[in-house]
């Protein structure tokens, strides 16, 4: 009997490991389908995580070609902007040389107008030294009608000063284009640029 106790023992043994064996092989397969799952959720995340990164660094890239566009344009035009100033002083500089080199009748034309448009009698005139000569026999001609006294000579390019009771009225050619420049300098611009 102890064979037939030893032979039961071996058996009952044999399907304990059997059932063991059995019961480790549907965990380890268990485990495998439970780790082949989260290896398939895993690169299915990155893989989202890598379409969303290459969507952002393509919107960053967008935005930084944008940007650079953008300020490339401004850039541009400030540089446009900048030539047109100094295409327009250099005119007005033109005209400022041009005014300042005026001679005989046409200075003495415009030295006149200014003159009768500015001063109302009774005021002292600051000639430009160019203008000295010119001014005092203006004055000498003027005399009866527009009583004026000559002053001190001054630095300007041409023109006067008009000094009277608590006034004193620019007319040098200088102050004349500085006028000019400030009510047509958009008109000058449309001409010079369009």
């Amino acid at each position: 009997m102890a064979n037939d106790t030893n032979s039961g023992a071996e058996k009952l043994t044999s399907r304990i490991l059997e059932e063991a064996e059995a019961e480790a092989g549907r965990v380890i397969m268990e485990a495998e389908a439970k780790a082949g799952a989260i290896a398939s959720e895993a690169a299915a995340e990155a893989e989202r995580l890598n379409m969303e990164y290459a969507k952002r660094a393509e919107r960053a890239a967008e935005d930084i070609i944008e940007r650079s566009r953008t300020n490339a344009a401004l850039d541009s035009r400030k540089a446009a902007l900048r030539e047109k100033r100094r295409v327009l002083d250099e005119a007005f500089a033109l005209a400022k040389k041009e005014l300042c080199a005026l001679e005989g009748e046409r200075r003495r034309a415009l030295i006149e107008r200014m003159i009768r448009e500015n001063a109302k009698g009774g005021e002292t005139l600051r000639p430009a030294k160019p203008d000295r000569e010119l001014i005092a026999a203006l004055i000498a001609e003027l005399e009866p009608s527009l009583p004026l006294s000559l002053g001190e000579d001054m630095e300007a390019g041409g023109g006067f000063r008009l000094l009277g009771g608590g006034y004193e009225t620019d007319c040098t050619f200088e102050a004349l284009l500085k006028g000019f420049r400030e009510r047509r300098e958009g008109e000058a611009a449309r001409l010079l640029f369009e």
